[in-house]
């Protein structure tokens, strides 16, 4: 598993091959074994950041958190990624 850290502050985390981004609070509940402060910031702009892309992210892609949208568009009623087992995969627009 590799872990990367933003200058916004969301870490991506790199499994099977695929990149899954997230804030480093929704990283310290998904991974309660590893610490989010541990990693420093090694990219300018990534995923979250710039496509609003990520597990706590809205799937329609404008960037707000999961839950708080309030834009009611195809998407609004899953969040953009998910790395459950089993059910991994992209489910968003891809805001971009």
């Amino acid at each position: 598993m590799n872990i990367t850290r933003c200058n916004c502050g969301a870490l991506t985390v790199e499994i099977n091959g695929e990149n899954y981004s997230m804030s480093a609070k929704s990283f310290d509940k998904t991974f309660p074994d590893l610490f989010s402060g541990d990693y420093k910031a090694i990219c300018h702009s990534c995923d979250y950041c710039v496509n609003h892309w990520g597990i706590d992210l809205c799937g329609c892609g404008c960037g707000e958190k999961f839950g708080e949208c309030q834009e009611n568009i195809e998407g609004s009623d899953r969040p953009a990624q998910c790395i459950e087992e089993g059910v991994a995969g992209c489910y968003c627009n891809r805001g971009w």
